[in-house]
């Protein structure tokens, strides 16, 4: 659907990756049900990516294990990986981009996510992340939170905690260690053969499985006007008309 610009959600995230990557570095994780959609809308912007369908949909931990497994086949194990979901709307290109090319240089030894300053009320459509020790450019993760109320959102807030962005920075080859040593199941289920696959891996969140390791997560801040499709109203006000009001 063509929200901002006469462009998908989907399609801009496509062009932000293209800041940093070529068409060629570009995966796209998606399922049966849209991977003809996927391929018209990469089509309908110029953009010949590698488009990696699941085999069955079980939440966001499998389907990341599984494009990064396929990454790490193509391009090693070294390859450093960046996942922007396909529902944000983030218009600051360049603050984007200089985020990620920050957070790189901390992959070796940390999976990255970023952290974004709320910049609005108290909001509980969000997860929220309670940054730690600082560390650069960024800091360590004392805790994810889950979406919260009005009133904790309140707190969270005045204490300076950040809106969980759901978007990653990792070398791929670590992440994939993570996961076998914190979501095993997911690994399990990923390398079994395909028919018996489709019915193994968990509906797993991402920030229930590897993210809650203690140690070896960090966090960075992405200085950026943004929403979510989850969030219409922010997009809404995003739009041309509404930004000439």
């Amino acid at each position: 659907m063509p929200l901002v610009d006469d462009e998908s959600l989907f399609q801009k995230t496509v062009k932000r990756a293209l800041l940093f990557s070529s068409p060629q570095e570009i995966a796209i994780v998606t399922n049966t049900d849209h991977r003809f959609l996927v391929r018209d809308q990469l089509a309908a912007i110029g953009c010949d990516c590698r488009v990696l369908v699941e085999p069955v949909g079980k939440n966001t931990l499998p389907a990341i294990y599984y494009g990064a497994r396929e990454i790490t086949r193509d391009d090693g194990p070294d390859t450093v990986a960046v996942l922007p979901p396909s529902d944000h709307l983030i218009t600051a290109a360049g603050q984007f981009r200089d985020a990620f090319r920050r957070a790189e240089r901390l992959t070796k030894d940390y999976l990255v996510v970023f952290g974004v300053r709320p910049t609005s009320p108290p909001h509980t459509g969000y997860g929220y992340i309670r940054p730690g020790e600082p560390l650069g450019d960024g800091s360590l993760v004392d805790a994810f939170v889950e979406k919260p109320d009005i009133e904790t959102a309140g707190h969270y807030v005045a204490d300076g905690y950040l809106w969980n962005s759901g978007m990653f920075c990792f070398d791929a080859g670590l992440f994939l260690a993570e996961c076998e040593a914190c979501a095993p199941e997911v690994a399990r289920a990923s390398s079994s053969p395909f028919r018996r696959r489709t019915a193994q891996p968990p509906l797993s969140p991402s920030t229930t499985g590897s993210w809650r390791r203690p140690g070896g997560r960090r966090s960075c801040r992405l200085n950026a006007t943004g929403a979510t499709w989850g969030e219409f109203r922010r997009t809404l006000r995003c739009s041309p008309e509404e930004r000439e009001r």
